[in-house]
Parts: structure tokens; sequence; C-alpha cells
């Protein structure tokens, strides 16, 4: 029988704030063609590289996170995931219908009693490499944007561009983390600089964030969208 451990990770709130703005971020960019996405019990973030996590949110102020870090996930293929969970979260797991291959799951953390906790493994779960699981501070949020920035003028700057000497500010980063799900599009184009991302598809993702609800059960939880 696994034991339980405590995970030093970011709070609930953080994660659900941190992916809000990874989501915006990537639909901003990619449109309608991003690949992570909202749920009625929580979201799917994906980078697109193999790394994804998904999240549940459960009544109880309760939360199971599903996931993996193509690089760091030891226990693919390696761990019984499942064992050593209690059942609320097994019954998450075992139902969720996440598109993702049963076998390409890294690891499975609840969110209980105001902390994240997992089975402890013999090798590394990869958790605490996921960025969204990271530290959600100031320079975190900056630095996202940033990069969203570079992606942006390689797309859309031209020569001679005025952008080219634009540089990200940090007090329009705070404007838009705040907003939460009530965003707009000034406030995403104050942050994001270049008027040519798909900014309307931002805020609609922004706001279905601000949509989510806890489902009562794991059953509950995969029911699809409508």
């Amino acid at each position: 029988m696994s034991s339980v451990i405590r995970r030093d990770l970011c709070t609930l709130s953080e994660l659900l704030s941190h992916a809000r703005l990874d989501l915006m971020i990537e639909a901003a960019l990619l449109g309608p063609d991003m690949r992570s996405r909202v749920e009625r019990h929580g979201l799917m973030w994906e980078d697109g590289g193999g790394s994804w996590l998904q999240v549940v949110l459960l009544a109880g102020d309760r939360a199971v996170v599903l996931g993996v870090d193509r690089d760091y996930s030891r226990t693919v293929g390696q761990v019984d995931l499942l064992e050593g969970l209690p059942a609320w979260v097994a019954d998450v797991t075992r139902t969720r219908d996440d598109g993702q291959a049963e076998s390409w799951l890294g690891f499975v953390l609840w969110w209980e009693d105001g902390a994240w906790w997992s089975a402890e493994h013999p090798v590394d779960d990869g958790a605490a490499r996921i960025p969204l699981l990271g530290d959600f501070g100031e320079d975190a949020q900056l630095d996202a944007v940033g990069e969203a920035v570079a992606v942006a003028a390689m797309d859309h700057q031209r020569e001679d561009d005025p952008r080219e000497e634009q540089e990200v500010e940090p007090d329009a980063v705070r404007r838009l983390v705040a907003a939460g799900a009530a965003v707009h599009e000034r406030l995403l184009l104050d942050a994001l600089i270049f008027e040519e991302l798909d900014l309307g598809h931002a805020v609609t993702v922004a706001r279905a964030t601000g949509m989510i609800y806890p489902a009562r059960s794991g059953a509950e939880a995969r029911e699809p969208l409508a």
C-alpha cells in the first residue's frame, strides 16, 4: 500500500489563475486552433510537445489533477498510479475521458484540506516540473506574457514597425491577471501589444474559465460538454 504525501506545489487558486492566463495567451496566439480547452468542471492544458495537465474540480473544495511531463515523469509505465488513492480520487481518475492514452499518465494529485497530496512513488512523477503547478508570482506572469509577445512579433512585426521598441509593461500584465475571467480586449492588447492576435477568442476563453463549477462525483465530471 502506497503512503500518502503532501506536495509542495502552488495552491489550487494559483493553479486556476495561472491556467487562465496561459489559456488566454494560447487563444490569442492560436485562435480556435488552440490545443488546451476549458471544460465544465475544469480544464485541459497541453504544451504541444507531449506534456499535459487536467484539472477536475469537485464539491467540497476538492480537486483532482492528472497529467504527465514528457521528460520527467519516470512513473509512466512503471508505477500503478491508482494504488493508494482515496476512493473519490480513484473514481475521477478511472472515469475521466480526456483523450489521452491510458498508459501516458505520469501523476495523480488531489487537493483536499487546503493542500495537494499524492501517493508516494519510488521515482519522480514529474508533477513539480509542470509550469502550471509552479510559482505564479509577478516574474512568472511577466515571463509568460513576454514569451507570447516574442512569438507574436515573429508572426506580425513588419520592417520598421514601431512596436519593435515596445516592451511588455508590468502594470499591464498585473491588470490583465487581476481582471480574472472579466478580462476584455483592451486589457489583452495593453499586455500583448499586437492587435493582430485573436483577442476576441482570448476573451471568450477567459470568460469560460469563470463558468467552471465543481462536479459532485467522478461520473458527473466525465459528462461531455453540451
